[in-house]
């Protein structure tokens, strides 16, 4: 290859292992006799010394951009970042003949979204590094967003800290974007760059070491913070005390001792964010792409509260729960459950004499009254606090709306006056809660109750047997009966009260749900249907509805006789046609109808012979948001290739990354209603694709479990649809063929006598490489 003259390389890579360092240096010295220039720079994450200026100053005046992923190292990633936001052609290397971290790529899922070249000695990285010279940037063409202008990236478990940080954004009101490992499994390169890109303002919470999955979170914070301080973006990185403390981000990095801390950490933040936003900045723009005017949305409905209006599709569901048909809305995950409740909120909320209460907690934080608690119940005991403690947190919340809600206008109306400076009184005597966001008073009154009740109630070995009005007493139930009269007087005055509850499952104990949880959520239920006939026996309308997954639903069946009851509009997916609609909507440019027009313009319209969007459909799981991740996937891919139109290479990559999040989600949602499933879909590693049930059962089987247990796990994979079901001579079918009934799943197994074969789901064939 004849090299270009002049050319300027910046190669960092990490000090351990030192095998690898040697033989880049010894690759290095090789170039000393050309007119390439390669600066290597060794990252050793050692203390004592500010980094930042000499590396922003070599990387800029580099032509290529280098870097060692071998040992993933913070400093080397947030090179790599840095290099890309500033529109250097960036290149990874990775040494295979040496011990490397290339198994946890998959969980990151960076690097091998923007590729890397692999070597095991001197002559070959001279090679690799010969081939870097016709590398062009990445393209990077966003417009900024004032509508999601702050993106974060959140810790992989729940912690006080994270729950601050958010809470602390929302009380800027300014809105926010998040990579959620909980709801995502890996963060792309692109993904990380769109977003990053776009942002006004970035947050990045450093994990301390002893965290859970924190080295994996530290290098996606790593790429996320170069590329936010590339693009010049407003960035927080949030530490805290005793580190660890990256070399590259120390100038930037913020520590906190205490969650309390954050406060004037967002409060200055979201000062820099405001200043940008007003300021106009122009966009990030290295290049131009088809395929960038390609947008589906975030996968997420939490990232998409300001644009999911202008897409979503009316379907018969939400008409039923705007029409306050049901108390309960059940889907499985990804099949939109919360994208219903951020348009129905949004429909209701814009009736001003409405007033909705969204609340959207996560399970962890009833941690600590379960712990503190619980223990020293009887199971009626527990049901009584539980229903009373969401009856006491619901009330709150209304009274909290209904201030927020009249705060400019409860003078002009003599109405409203009188009541609005009572409930006013009320809420402030609840000293303790009047801070944060919905879940931070939620932990805060579960604090509260536990904390009352050891001390008035000792910790005894055995179960305390408490009358109900003591129970009932923990709950503050005089301040509980004053409050309910003054909300009914006052909603007398409004058109209705909306209560709408979301996200109470995420968040619970990986170990799977157990009686407790559903518990919980069973008392959430019965308490908004017990404000529901104090506001009826008012005359005043009142609709509450609990969005849940249908795995829980039907966990609560089981373990509550009359829970069938319950009115519920079930959220699934069965007609393939409407999916096509919902994608339609979101690539639309508002003037083509046609989908197939639509589709063509970014996809090739075949992949294997099989119309490339049923190809995807196939595999989705007939749930939005995984049709939604197989778009993105492969759209990144092509866009990483330079391409300008999704081919077939960029479709198998795709795919091949949605495997394995796919899977990754599957193993979770199934391990979460039973344990001993936890790593069962693994067990179909190099499998076929299709068994008998005597196979089925076999893989199935472990030392610890019986045949029983073996058939209840392989009921969950078909109710899951991980699994499906085909006739000799007919086609395979999925739950979703039966309309979700199991039971009709069941009796067509048992009609069949032993000729029905069992077909593992298309969606996890690349990653479990099935024969």
């Amino acid at each position: 290859m004849t090299w270009v003259s002049d050319m300027k390389y910046f190669y960092a890579f990490p000090g351990n292992p030192p095998f690898v360092g040697q033989v880049i240096e010894a690759a290095v010295s090789e170039f000393k006799r050309t007119s390439k220039i390669i600066h290597p720079w060794t990252e050793n994450d050692i203390t004592g010394r500010p980094l930042t200026d000499p590396i922003f100053e070599n990387i800029d005046d580099s032509d290529v951009v280098v870097c060692d992923i071998t040992k993933l190292n913070f400093n080397v990633v947030f090179e790599a970042g840095y290099a890309i936001a500033r529109g250097k052609p960036i290149a990874l290397t990775l040494n295979s003949g040496s011990s490397n971290d290339r198994a946890i790529f998959s969980s990151i899922g960076i690097f091998d979204t923007l590729g890397y070249s692999e070597y095991q000695n001197t002559a070959e990285l001279i090679s690799v590094l010969r081939g870097f010279e016709c590398l062009e940037p990445l393209v990077v063409n966003y417009e900024k967003s004032n509508l999601s202008p702050i993106y974060l990236i959140e810790y992989p478990s729940k912690s006080d800290s994270l729950a601050r940080i958010v809470s602390r954004i929302k009380k800027s009101h300014i809105r926010y974007r998040s990579f959620n490992p909980q709801e995502h499994t890996r963060l792309s390169a692109l993904s990380a760059i769109e977003n990053v890109a776009s942002s006004n303002g970035v947050v990045i919470p450093i994990a301390s070491s002893e965290a859970i999955a924190a080295d994996i979170h530290n290098i996606r914070a790593a790429f996320v913070a170069g590329l936010s301080v590339g693009f010049g973006t407003p960035t927080l990185i949030l530490q805290p005390f005793g580190g660890p403390v990256p070399l590259d981000v120390r100038d930037f990095a913020e520590t906190f001792k205490h969650p309390d801390e954050i406060n004037d950490y967002i409060a200055s933040f979201s000062g820099e964010v405001l200043e940008r936003m007003q300021a106009g900045r122009p966009r990030a723009q290295l290049g131009d792409s088809n395929l960038l005017r390609l947008s589906v949305g975030d996968p997420m409905a939490e990232n998409e509260m300001t644009t999911l209006g202008t897409y979503f599709l009316d379907t018969d569901e939400y008409e039923r729960v705007v029409r306050g048909e049901a108390n309960l809305v059940v889907g499985r995950k990804g099949t939109g459950k919360t994208a219903l409740f951020t348009q129905v909120r949004d429909n209701v909320r814009d009736n001003k004499k409405n007033i909705v209460v969204d609340l959207k907690p996560e399970g962890y934080q009833l941690k600590k009254l379960r712990e503190e608690i619980l223990d020293y119940l009887t199971e009626g005991a527990q049901e009584h606090l539980f229903v009373a403690f969401w009856e006491y947190i619901l009330y709150i919340e209304i009274v909290y709306k209904i201030l927020e809600k009249d705060s400019k206008n409860f003078a002009r109306d003599p109405n409203l006056t009188d009541g609005y400076l009572s409930l006013s009184k009320l809420y402030e005597k609840q000293e303790s809660l009047s801070e944060g966001d919905f879940s931070e008073r939620l932990l805060a009154l579960a604090e509260s109750i536990a904390f009352t009740f050891t001390s008035s109630f000792g910790r005894p070995e055995e179960r305390k047997r408490l009358t109900q009005a003591e129970i009932t007493q923990l709950i503050h139930a005089k301040f509980l009966k004053e409050i309910r009269e003054e909300v009914i007087a006052y909603l007398k005055h409004k058109s209705s009260l909306w209560i709408l509850f979301d996200n109470l499952d995420k968040g619970w104990p990986p170990q799977g749900i157990d009686r407790v949880d559903t518990l919980i959520l069973r008392c959430l239920i019965d308490a908004g249907k017990k404000i529901k006939r104090d506001m009826d026996r008012a005359g005043i309308k009142c609709v509450s509805v609990v969005f849940v997954r249908n795995d829980v639903y039907e966990i609560l069946m089981r373990n509550t006789s009359d829970f069938g009851k319950e009115i519920k509009i079930p959220l699934d997916w069965t007609q393939r046609d409407i999916l096509r609609e919902v994608i339609r909507r979101r690539i639309a440019d508002r003037t083509e109808r046609d989908f197939s027009a639509l589709w063509n313009r970014y996809f090739v319209p075949l992949y294997k012979g099989e119309e490339t969007f049923s190809y995807f459909l196939d595999r989705s799981l007939m749930r939005p948001r995984n049709l939604i991740k197989m778009i993105i996937h492969a759209r990144g891919y092509a866009i990483n290739m330079r391409r300008d139109r999704i081919e077939e290479e960029a479709i198998e990559k795709g795919l091949m990354i949605y495997a394995n999040d796919v899977l990754k989600e599957a193993d979770q949602e199934l391990s979460d209603i039973n344990p001993k499933a936890r790593d069962m879909l693994y067990r179909f590693f190099g499998e076929s694709k299709e068994f008998n049930k005597e196979d089925f059962v076999t893989i199935v089987m472990e030392s610890d479990m019986d045949e029983a247990e073996a058939n209840q796990i392989i009921s969950h994979l078909l109710y899951f649809a991980f699994v499906g079901i085909r006739e000799p001579g007919g086609e395979v079918e999925y739950i979703y063929d039966y309309q979700y009934n199991m039971k009709l799943m069941e009796v067509k197994i048992e009609k069949a006598k032993g000729h029905i074969m069992y077909a593992l789901n298309p969606a996890f064939w690349p990653v479990l490489r099935v024969n």
